[in-house]
């Protein structure tokens, strides 16, 4: 593959140090990035309460999708930390709780090499064994019926045949192991990682099969496989086909370019509003740019998460609050009684001169959504079902923010459902608080003929916002791109100074960002693109996939009547549904837009 190198020569700068409180930051601040500021138009769009009821119906929905995506990934992490034992005595072991369908309660146990080599031996004896212990027992406690006792064998015969399975894809796993360390992304030798996962045996021992001594505990590719979603599907598909990586790696690099791109586009906004709308979107967002590649300079989540994420949520709600204080104040009332007219302010302006003072005047060209057909309403609605998809997907950078924290199977249910609560919360106040008219972009609600310096502060405070939120998506794109492909380039010596060639990586993607902001220069639409052509996959689809690769569920479409497989089949239809809904409405608003705007790629408003 491309990055089959050795380990020394890539750097990993992580620290290991997150807290569940910093994840929790971290994965707000990326999830609030952009998306809640179309969200109140989406609600009203769908209608209050059937907008509401999305919201909060999306919140679990979400929060389960991540707890079996880091699940799959402790999963994955024990098995490795297994193979490094070189325990070749283990067998599964049979558990005989009541909570016998949870795939992290059947661990390896050490067994002889002799009972492992004749393992179908072995089990015919166990079951006479077992037969026998049910007869002894239950004349002792006063018989037991033919129905219970062919009940009770053939759940343990269907135990059996499930640890099979599983144990077959373990051998998968660890004969992928260096594999994925090479061809995911090479090798991390992160020295700094044996903190993290001596904290992690200690937090939760019972997820991993054994506790091994700390010269085991420090291996690439522990965190080459589930350092992302390109890592995973790397480990958890070790065919000889490339097909599912390459599907998968193509997802997560345009869901981050487009994400970049829109974050951009944003950010021209801002900085127009900062000059009161007297400079041109592209002049904008090159002025916007000089921020945003400071920040893109932290290289790790941990510096992002530890102070940086807490800003970027400070200054949103600056924003936010100076959004709502000018929908409800009596001097915005006259320009904001036709909202979607008025979002024209950042698409449709004509700048006129007036003496020596640039000035702009509104031209209302959108089409009033009564006078839409029953066709392009319905189109609104789908597109704003993808839009809020995308404003509450959280397992996108789940993953990278997992690798970092101090103790990683703290990263969901605990530091996930903390963020789910803070941001779910937070969307339905704003959506019940922003009235039944918001503009579809919430920032359009503060007018910079009547608020001029409310209309500069909010721009200042939401380019601040923006930009974090534009590093946090960066890191995680330049150090999947560092790590599989660059980190070896000879080239001016690159491959031993780390911090240039990072900066020329986030340098060029920034100006491919540039470019993708400004050849769509449609706010609400590229949202809802990106969140049925990626985002949906990202946070439901694959979390799905995975833990049913995990638990042995093949192919991962079929469907079967047990606890494991129900919930995660579920999911996964629900997001073939949302991915389809989304993208027919996204496409064909995006067309609309273009027919009525007459807008041009990079125009000048």
């Amino acid at each position: 593959t491309s990055s089959s190198s050795s380990s020394s020569s890539y750097e990993d700068s992580s620290t290991n140090d997150l807290t569940i409180y910093s994840a929790a930051a971290l994965i707000t601040a990326d999830v609030l990035g952009t998306g809640i500021l179309a969200l109140p138009h989406d609600v009203k769009v769908l209608g209050r309460g059937l907008g509401v009821l999305f919201i909060v119906l999306n919140l679990p929905i979400n929060l389960y999708a991540g707890t079996i995506l880091c699940r799959a990934a402790d999963y994955v992490e024990g098995r490795m930390i297994d193979e490094d034992n070189n325990e070749e005595g283990q067998i599964w072991d049979v558990n005989e709780s009541d909570d016998e369908d949870e795939y992290n309660d059947l661990f390896l146990e050490d067994e002889s090499n002799e009972a492992h080599d004749n393992e179908e031996e072995d089990e015919e004896e166990e079951e006479e064994n077992y037969k026998m212990n049910l007869v002894c027992n239950d004349s002792e406690e006063g018989g037991i019926t033919p129905t219970d006792q062919k009940r009770r064998l053939d759940k343990r015969k269907k135990k059996r045949q499930k640890q099979r399975r599983r144990r077959d894809l373990y051998e998968g796993i660890t004969a992928s192991a260096s594999a994925a360390g090479d061809s995911a992304y090479s090798s991390c030798a992160d020295s700094t990682n044996e903190n993290s996962m001596d904290n992690e045996l200690q937090a939760n021992p019972a997820s991993l099969s054994t506790s091994p001594p700390p010269s085991h505990r420090h291996h690439p590719h522990h965190n080459s496989a589930t350092y992302d979603f390109i890592g995973m599907t790397s480990t958890l598909f070790p065919s000889t086909s490339k097909t599912p990586l390459r599907l998968v790696l193509t997802i997560y690099y345009v869901n981050l370019f487009l994400v970049l791109g829109n974050y951009i586009l944003v950010m021209s906004h801002s900085v127009q509003a900062v000059f009161l709308n007297r400079i041109c979107l592209p002049t904008a967002g090159l002025i916007a740019s000089v921020l945003m590649l400071f920040v893109s300079q932290l290289r790790t989540m941990a510096k992002l998460g530890r102070s940086v994420s807490v800003i970027s949520l400070l200054s949103l709600l600056i924003v936010v609050i100076l959004c709502l204080v000018s929908i409800h104040s009596a001097d915005d009332n006259d320009s904001t009684d036709d909202n979607d007219d008025q979002g024209a302010l950042f698409y449709n302006q004509k700048p006129l001169q007036q003496g020596t003072i640039t000035t702009t005047t509104m031209t209302p060209i959108v089409k009033k959504e009564e006078e839409e057909s029953s066709f392009q309403s319905m189109l609104r609605q789908l597109s704003a079902l993808s839009s809020i998809c995308f404003a509450i997907g959280s397992q996108k950078l789940l993953l990278n923010i997992r690798h970092e924290m101090r103790v990683r199977t703290e990263a969901a249910p605990q530091g996930l459902g903390l963020s789910l609560l803070v941001f779910g919360l937070a969307y339905i106040a704003i959506s019940l608080a922003a009235g039944d008219d918001p503009p579809s972009f919430l920032f359009d609600a503060i007018s910079p003929q009547t608020s001029p310096t409310k209309h500069q502060i909010g721009g200042l405070f939401l380019w601040i916002h923006v930009s974090i939120s534009y590093a946090i998506n960066s890191q995680a794109l330049c150090s999947s791109i560092d790590r599989r492909y660059l980190h070896q380039l000879a080239s001016c010596n690159l491959h031993k100074h780390h911090s240039l060639r990072w900066f020329i990586l986030t340098l060029m993607t920034s100006i491919s960002s540039y470019i993708v902001a400004n050849a769509i220069p449609f706010f609400g639409d590229l949202v809802s693109l990106i969140g049925a052509l990626t985002s949906v996959p990202l946070t439901l689809m694959l979390p799905a996939i995975f833990y049913r690769r995990v638990c042995h569920i093949t192919p991962v479409w079929k469907f079967y009547f047990d606890r494991e497989s129900i919930t995660s089949y579920v999911l996964l239809l629900v997001s073939l549904v949302f991915l389809i809904l989304g993208l027919i409405g996204s496409l064909g608003s995006i067309g609309l837009d273009w027919e009525e705007k007459k807008s041009s790629p990079f125009s000048c408003y």
